[in-house]
């Protein structure tokens, strides 16, 4: 083995074991059940199940991880900036902003604004980006998408060139599909760790295409979990995910 094909390894090597102990984390901390659908979503709608990704997203440990994976998938492509609606994207740009300073591969962290402020000078974007910059947008939970869809307008709005979206998790309740119809983004290809952990990647040349990676929790899997919790409650028992 060459020493670039022991570069990649060792790599795989830490993708893998980031992402491994981040969904340890996520289901652990963030993942949350009940047998009501007493948990609403920014859609609208209430659901079973509830991904608090901020109790990830702002745990020191799963910034870490998040920072590596994120940074594994912008850098050497020419993205100078990392950054989404705030307040679920802020933390998740920090990580990757550190990690990236760290690889020695800076990218500049940004926030898009929920609302303009009424003092000072009046942007949408805070941060160190110019209009033309290369940027990723990023988000903690999709359910919808209209959320990144917002950020992803407003960047460009703005002047910046958004090439790539990475999600943390989607609830896969139909936001990738506004990521694929969307005209905002004319090249580009997102990633989602995803409510059943896919390594998810599309690009209009590929549309659709999906690959899971088996050591990955499946989706079948995570129906037990769920199950698991409805049977601990409904036994009065604590569900440690819940």
């Amino acid at each position: 083995m060459n020493q670039v094909q022991t570069q990649k390894a060792s790599s795989l090597h830490e993708a893998t074991v980031c992402r491994d102990r981040l969904k340890h984390i996520i289901f652990n901390k963030s993942f949350q059940y009940s047998t009501q659908k007493e948990f609403k979503l920014s859609s609208g709608a209430y659901s079973h199940y509830y991904f608090n990704c901020k109790r990830t997203t702002l745990d020191p440990e799963g910034m870490h991880y998040i920072g590596h994976l994120f940074f594994e998938r912008l850098h050497g492509q020419g993205i100078k900036g990392v950054g989404g609606l705030t307040l679920g994207a802020d933390p998740i740009a920090n990580a990757v902003a550190i990690i990236s300073y760290q690889k020695g591969q800076p990218i500049n962290p940004f926030v898009v604004r929920k609302e303009l402020k009424d003092h000072g000078i009046i942007n949408w974007i805070e941060g160190n980006v110019d209009p033309g910059d290369s940027v990723a947008i990023v988000d903690d939970v999709i359910t919808t998408g209209n959320s990144t869809i917002q950020a992803v307008q407003r960047a460009t709005d703005s002047g910046l060139m958004v090439k790539k979206i990475l999600i943390l998790v989607d609830r896969e309740e139909g936001g990738r599909n506004i990521f694929r119809n969307t005209h905002l983004i004319p090249r580009w290809r997102y990633y989602l760790l995803g409510q059943s952990l896919w390594n998810y990647t599309a690009s209009k040349s590929r549309p659709g295409k999906a690959l899971m990676n088996k050591k990955e929790l499946s989706y079948n899997e995570i129906e037990k979990l769920v199950r698991l919790c409805e049977s601990k409650i409904n036994k009065g028992e604590t569900c440690k995910h819940g």
